[in-house]
């Protein structure tokens, strides 16, 4: 359970969002510490990676809850952590980063493990040939259409950290081969292509500058093939790369005049086989792109920063789509505030999802999840979160979101790090990919009680509609197996708390055939504050939580509430609503009761 911040409970133009695009729906969000990457497998369960240590975990696509945690540790003592996961063709889990090992230090690591159980496979470091202790480490990883793992990162070597391209067996784990690159450093992110050749990218030392350096290797032997290095005399670098179904590659990154302060955006695409320039896009005079994506159609979708030299000057959050073909813009999203977008994913539609942090003139810098269409640019909503930690003229805020990941089915999930006042939290979260399939139904009853003290804070509430729904006993969304939740938020301040009710013993399927008359839910274990949720078809859902069983992190310290909802999800399926803003009993710091609520064919 944890609080999501008031991203618009104090003045200022993110608070113009909420009234100008919509908001995600969130399924969950749970904190963890493992926040570096993110994927979604094909079930919907989400797996991440980071730290402590070289750690991995997945967590249950109903609910967020852990299925399993892998943490690795080397036999040394130094920094271990896990920078980067894919999925094999088998749904087992590799991961590269850094071990810390007795007599090499931190070398590049990579590591496989079951994806079912979490249990470790094999793993596989790889160490500099510089002085003893090092620091080696591994940054990013693909895998080939044999099942074999590509990894590119940095080794310690005589003269510096040494760019290196890795290929280990994805059976074992044995070393195939490495290969480090003259000149290269700040390894960044490596594609494959459909022969198993290998493209990587990040930055090159020419004369006295650092330039944007992308290079292909032989799959099968790791040899040099070709490698380019980005206008000598300027300084670049390579952040991201992809090979679309021709063979050629993109590259995302930027190109800087020294000196000068001037960095721009730069995309570009390559002649697969010759490494020759077929297209370039910029943008100037401020920017940078981190990260791109291939659609069906082998377009390109960036996510990166720019900005102009009039108007809001710096730069801010910008996605943007290229034809695949000639690197002509198809549409551009450039938001109205500072910031920037680390990551993007795509479905199967092509519809983007991108991440990062947008600054706020009061509350400094807030998590950002936008949903683009993919066909027109048009953007159709957008998370904003700040935390809980006022910003001050001593305390900058740092919330963003570190990476996002899409899975095939269209599930989105999403990690990233936030200021409480409790202290920094890292977490994942998971939105439903469609936002709006919520179904909203006539309210009977709302109580909400925040007298002060957190200890003392309680939910009650009864629903009653004709339409509420329940799933099948022993379906995909059964809560036996798939779990729920129960969610409430401030539709205008958008200060939101989103309780898990984890799969188990707690849940009961009830009526005779069972699940005739729905579920019920009874926290036998202390997990959370909502100690009893009731579903039954037809007739009514009631949830009664209370803080003593274990936090209620939504407050009532605004002078009034206005409107409050609440949902209660079993599974997957869609949320089951109302929005109390209709008879209100009492609004006041510390209390909010109503006993109805408009019915609505959905949840804001």
């Amino acid at each position: 359970m944890i609080r999501l911040g008031k991203p618009f409970r104090r003045l200022g133009l993110a608070a113009l969002f909420a009234s100008v695009w919509p908001a995600a729906a969130l399924a969950w969000i749970v904190e963890i510490g493992p926040t570096s990457a993110v994927t979604v497998g094909p079930s919907g369960d989400v797996f991440v990676a980071g730290v402590p240590y070289f750690s991995v975990a997945r967590l249950d696509a109903a609910a967020g809850a852990t299925t399993w945690q892998a943490t690795l540790m080397g036999t040394g003592t130094g920094t271990q952590e896990a920078a980067k996961l894919v999925l094999d063709a088998a749904g087992d889990v590799v991961a590269v980063g850094r071990l810390a090992n007795a007599g090499t230090g931190d070398d590049f690591a990579i590591a496989k493990l079951d994806g079912t159980t979490g249990a470790e496979l094999w793993r596989s470091s790889l160490d500099g040939t510089g002085a003893s202790g090092g620091i080696d480490r591994g940054v990013d990883l693909a895998i080939d259409a044999a099942g074999d793992v590509l990894a590119v990162g940095a080794l310690d070597e005589p003269g510096g950290n040494g760019f290196t391209v890795a290929k280990v067996d994805g059976t074992t784990g044995v070393e195939v081969w490495r290969t480090s690159l003259a000149s290269a450093f700040d390894p960044r992110a490596i594609a494959v292509d459909a022969s198993g050749d290998v493209f990587a990218v990040g930055r090159s030392e020419v004369g006295t500058e650092d330039v944007l350096f992308c290079v292909k290797l032989d799959g099968a032997l790791g040899s040099e093939l070709w490698r380019v290095e980005l206008d000598p005399g300027l300084h670049g670098r390579g952040n991201d790369v992809a090979v679309d179904t021709a063979g050629d590659v993109v590259v995302a990154g930027y190109t800087e005049l020294p000196f000068t302060g001037f960095k721009w955006l730069e995309v570009l695409k390559l002649d697969g086989t010759l490494g020759t320039e077929l297209w370039r896009h910029q943008i100037f005079p401020i920017g940078e792109a981190y990260a791109l994506r291939l659609d069906g159609n082998d377009d390109v979708v960036v996510a990166g920063s720019a900005g102009e030299l009039v108007g809001i000057i710096g730069a801010r959050p910008n996605v943007l789509k290229l034809d695949g073909a000639s690197g002509t813009v198809l549409w551009r999203v450039a938001l109205e505030r500072l910031g920037g977008l680390t990551d993007v994913g795509l479905n199967a539609a092509g519809d983007t999802f991108a991440s990062g942090v947008i600054r706020d003139d009061v509350t400094n810098d807030d998590i950002l999840l936008l949903r683009i269409d993919g066909t027109t640019g048009a953007e159709e909503w957008r998370h904003v979160q700040d935390g809980t930690e006022p910003a001050t003229e001593f305390f900058m805020s740092t919330d963003r979101l570190n990476a996002v990941g899409v899975g095939a089915a269209g599930d989105v999930a999403a990690v990233g790090h936030r200021d409480d006042v409790s202290g920094s939290v890292l977490f994942a979260m998971k939105v439903d990919e469609d936002d709006g399939s919520a179904i909203g139904f006539e309210g009977s009853k709302l109580l909400v009680k925040d007298p002060g003290d957190p200890s003392k804070r309680s939910i009650k509430l009864v629903l009653k509609d004709d339409r509420i729904q329940a799933p099948g006993v022993d379906s995909a969304h059964d809560p036996r197996t798939a779990g729920g939740s129960v969610r409430i938020w401030n539709p205008t301040t958008l200060e939101e708390a989103i309780f898990p009710l984890p799969a188990g013993s707690g849940w009961k399927a009830l009526g005779t055939p069972a699940g005739s008359k729905g579920f019920r839910y009874r926290d036998k274990t202390g997990f959370g504050p909502c100690m009893k949720v009731v579903v039954n078809p037809g007739k009514k859902i009631v949830a009664a939580c209370k803080a003593k069983n274990g936090g209620i992190p939504f407050t009532l310290d605004e002078p009034t509430q206005g409107s409050l909802a609440v949902s209660v999800r079993l599974g997957s399926e869609a949320p089951q609503c109302a929005t109390f803003g209709g008879l209100v009993i009492r609004d006041e710091p510390g209390q909010f009761k109503a006993k109805s609520s408009p019915q609505t064919s959905s949840c804001p």
